[in-house]
């Protein structure tokens, strides 16, 4: 196996783990009915699992502008797509009268990440 195909499978794996373990976790369909030490075990897992994966996105290098348009396009896609789900959850808790802190608090986070971020990048250039 070359290198870069290493590297792409290991990527896929870092990525795919924390979102099964969010499934077997929440558990939409009640195949699972896990016990209380289990979705305990399952949470730390996840836990575990977030952190190569948030490791995997900070060393994210780009060698050329194209690699570097790419990512800026992943990104983008990515932000749009947690901040329209963000979005839409927090319409649907409203709706519901069950809207608590944490949906509001995790787009506010990524609204003002993004805003912040770019302020900084431009003032810095």
């Amino acid at each position: 196996m070359r290198k870069d195909n290493f590297f792409a499978a290991l990527d896929i794996v870092l990525a795919a783990l924390p979102v099964l373990m969010l499934l077997l976790i929440w558990d939409p369909f009640g195949w699972f009915g896990l016990s209380d030490f289990w979705m305990m075990a399952s949470t730390g897992v996840f836990v575990a699992s977030i952190v190569p994966f948030l490791a995997f996105v900070w060393r994210e290098k780009a060698e050329d502008e194209r690699e570097e348009v790419h990512l800026a396009i992943a990104g983008r896609v990515a932000f749009l797509a947690g901040a329209s789900v963000l979005a839409f959850a927090i319409v649907l808790s409203v709706l519901a009268h069950k809207l608590g802190p944490w949906l509001p608090l995790a787009l506010a986070t990524m609204i003002v990440a993004k805003i912040g971020t770019l302020a900084y990048l431009r003032a810095k250039k």
